[in-house]
């Protein structure tokens, strides 16, 4: 079958996808073994047959389009490299399941994101035969993840050698697998040594003034703000209602696109996914995610993609909706 074409629908609640076929394009023991091995990135396929057609059945209703998480920023560096090493660790794997990588659909708009399990979901094709061209597809496919990833990670010299291997078409999926980890532990460490840089900005500290009296120094210590908080809440105003949300785990998106955002917000000039919140330790930040209307903390207007350190009564702004922090106390 060389041509593929899915039809989206929504109903009850549920958004699938559907893909008809012949029956004897079929391979029934493939379908068996996407279902039951669980622990395979694959979505589950159920099939409906009516004389010799058949309609394949995909439940995408807690995923978000690859292309569309990457356009609205809603998944992180380290996220999308954990996303292109599953891929790698499936494509290398599938035999032993007595399935074949070829059959993989890989298409970006048709890979998955699932914001409820933070993990990748693909289509496999349980057909007898093949997809043609499907090596060139996954290169190419390959190719595009790690050029994306190189928008966020210039200098990486793995990310390059697996980009270079994929290109002159020297690499295997192992090799580009090794690379990928090599990768993953740069952007660790260039992330430890961001969250150091910014600790030691935000950290109490203390400047001294001297002055003499009488053969003796006095030392007066006069302490520096710190936006190191204990207790936060988030304080929103939408129109005549008021919400607070405590913000107790490590990272929040804010947008209007109820079901991929954790703290949805009711109004179309904010993004669908606009922002997002981080906490580590006692420290919070803010990050706007390529908004269109924009975010500002303090009336001052935030720089996309980038991490700006949130204290107690600041005000923030998404588009034309507002809300401020609160807290009981700082440490």
């Amino acid at each position: 079958m060389d041509h593929i074409s899915f039809k989206e629908i929504n109903k009850d609640n549920k958004i699938k996808l559907i893909l008809k076929c012949n029956n004897n394009d079929l391979a029934d023991y493939a379908i068996k073994m996407v279902n039951y091995n669980k622990e395979l990135p694959l979505i589950e396929i159920e099939t409906l047959i009516i004389n010799d057609s058949s309609t394949l059945i995909y439940d995408i209703t807690n995923c978000i389009r690859l292309s569309n998480a990457i356009e609205e920023n809603s998944i992180s560096l380290q996220e999308m490299l954990q996303v292109i090493g599953t891929i790698l660790f499936t494509l290398a794997n599938l035999k032993s399941y007595f399935l074949n990588s070829n059959n993989i659909f890989l298409n970006i708009n048709y890979t998955f994101y699932n914001y409820v399990t933070k993990e990748i979901e693909l289509i496999y094709l349980p057909f007898i035969n093949e997809v043609t061209n499907a090596y060139m597809n996954q290169k190419i496919f390959l190719l595009d993840l790690l050029l994306i990833c190189k928008k966020y990670c210039v200098n990486c010299e793995s990310l390059d050698m697996a980009i270079m291997e994929l290109r002159d078409d020297t690499g295997t999926l192992e090799s580009i697998k090794e690379k990928l980890d090599l990768v993953k532990d740069e952007v660790r460490r260039m992330k430890e040594q961001e969250n150091m840089l910014i600790k030691d900005k935000t950290e109490k500290r203390s400047f001294f003034s001297v002055r003499k009296k009488e053969n003796n120094i006095v030392i007066k210590t006069t302490e520096i703000r710190s936006n190191r908080i204990e207790y936060l809440n988030l304080v929103i105003y939408e129109g005549d209602r008021v919400k607070t949300i405590n913000l107790d785990k490590e990272k929040y998106l804010l947008g209007r696109l109820e079901g991929a955002v954790d703290i949805p917000i009711r109004n179309s000039s904010v993004g669908r996914i606009h922002g997002r919140i981080e906490r580590e330790d006692y420290y919070y930040f803010y990050v706007d995610l390529e908004s269109k209307n924009g975010s500002f903390i303090n009336g001052e207007r935030l720089e996309p993609n980038k991490r700006y350190p949130l204290e107690n009564g600041d005000n923030i702004k998404l588009a034309n909706v507002s809300m401020y922090l609160k807290g009981n106390r700082s440490i």
